[in-house]
């Protein structure tokens, strides 16, 4: 998966403004695709050359123009050969897990602070799912699709699973031994 594939996913739903598609990645995306503001612009102006979008400068008055992109009918066609390609394996970087690689090389209590940690960071990304979650509805003004719900109900619960192996593991081992 590309963030071409995701910024076409998204204009599927509609035309948006660079600002819009940023927002949805840090939000809707963000909790299996790291990506950054720095990354939209330049995959809008790409696929704006590869005639997949275009782009509709919308004067405002006191602002800056506003720049609409809306997807084209080949950008249409990418995106369905997309969803209908095999699904690509998963690309896991952790640092929690890198850290956890080389803990023979720090006293086990950091070990255990290091899963508490990330116990912590997991509550919180569970929680801002579910808000998230909760907000969707009234910010974007639809329904859910089923795959949305699943996309959502999947991360929620790969949190919580994690929180509750990594917990059991801190029960066993309070010593980090």
């Amino acid at each position: 998966m590309k963030s071409r594939q995701i910024v076409l996913g998204i204009l599927k739903s509609g035309p948006q403004t660079g600002y819009d598609i940023t927002q949805l990645f840090q939000t809707s995306f963000a909790f299996f695709f790291d990506s950054s503001a720095g990354m939209v612009y330049p995959a809008l102006r790409k696929l704006e050359k590869d005639g997949l979008v275009t782009k509709e400068i919308v004067p405002q008055q006191g602002k800056p123009d506003k720049h609409v992109y809306t997807i084209t009918d080949a950008g249409s066609q990418e995106f369905e050969d997309y969803l209908k390609s095999p699904v690509e394996p998963e690309s896991v970087k952790s640092d929690f897990l890198a850290r956890l690689m080389f803990g023979e090389f720090v006293d086990p209590e950091h070990i255990v602070q290091i899963v508490k940690d990330e116990i912590a960071k997991e509550t919180e990304e569970a929680e801002q799912l579910q808000q998230r979650l909760k907000n969707y509805l009234p910010t974007y003004n639809k329904t859910m699709s089923t795959g949305q719900k699943l996309a959502f109900a999947y991360g929620i619960n790969s949190s919580k699973t994690e929180i509750a192996f990594l917990q059991q593991w801190l029960d066993e081992h309070p010593d980090g031994k």
